[in-house]
């Protein structure tokens, strides 16, 4: 049985698990919402022109494998410093985890999508679940993991800032 400091974890990772079912549901199964997901994705394409495209494409590079290696690194370096291996551990383990379960899930669930303002740019069938999005937010809660209590909530802020700019540039470029 769990204890009751545990149970709220795990019944929030057990909603973001059906949250995550019910997205990928209406994103690819209910046509209104596919309308709505290609009506999105147009406004963001508008984004990038050639004033802000270099700035798009460094910040949706935050999470390419050597910054991401790095920060989850830095992550591990601060678990040590601060004498909780046992977080250290699960930083590693959580970094390699959600990498290799969103690309599971990324070719389980790849589905070819057509918008006809693309042209030949279509999206890729293996886009969702978003790379760059799980490793950005991986990145952040293990930061949040392993700071100090007092500076949880100002690296969760933002790290939460920093996730939603990759989102963003992610589907602006």
């Amino acid at each position: 049985m769990l204890e009751r400091r545990h149970a709220l974890p795990v019944a929030a990772a057990g909603a973001c698990a059906l949250g995550l079912v019910v997205v990928g549901w209406l994103a690819l199964d209910v046509p209104a919402v596919q309308d709505r997901d290609v009506a999105t994705l147009h406004g963001f394409t508008g984004l990038d022109r050639p004033s802000v495209s270099g700035g798009l494409e460094l910040v949706g590079r935050v999470v390419d494998p050597l910054p991401y290696a790095l920060g989850g690194m830095a992550c591990v370096a601060v678990a040590l410093a601060r004498g909780r291996p046992w977080r250290a551990l699960a930083v590693g383990v959580v970094l390699v985890a959600s990498g290799l379960t969103a690309q599971a899930l990324k070719h389980g669930f790849a589905e070819q999508r057509f918008a006809p303002w693309l042209g030949h740019g279509q999206i890729d069938a293996a886009s969702w679940p978003s790379g760059h999005a799980t490793a950005v937010m991986t990145l952040v809660l293990c930061a949040v993991l392993v700071a100090a209590p007092a500076w949880r909530g100002v690296i969760a802020l933002l790290g939460g800032a920093c996730a939603i700019g990759v989102a963003y540039a992610t589907l602006a470029g």
